[in-house]
């Protein structure tokens, strides 16, 4: 079951936008459940990384202050209620 690759062409650009959907390709399932050797690079890249990271702690903060909010909003419920007789 050998894949056969075409070589690089070195005057081609090979941008991010050209690799940008690997994680959707990733996440669909295959025949055999593996994943493009490209997209299996292009995800090892540190930049790709920190970016994933950085959007995965943006989600996580944004979460936080949703909690925040929401407990700010009870507990002054509470303290309206004990100031109301």
């Amino acid at each position: 079951m050998g894949r056969e690759f075409l070589p690089l062409n070195p005057e081609a650009d090979y941008s991010v936008s050209m690799l940008s959907d690997c994680s959707a390709i990733a996440q669909t399932p295959n025949e055999d459940q593996s994943v493009t050797p490209i997209c299996r690079l292009y995800n090892q890249l540190a930049e790709v990384k920190s970016r994933k990271e950085e959007k995965s702690r943006q989600e996580t903060y944004a979460k936080n202050r949703e909690k925040a909010k929401e407990f700010q909003k009870k507990t002054l419920e509470k303290l309206r209620a004990k100031k109301t007789p």
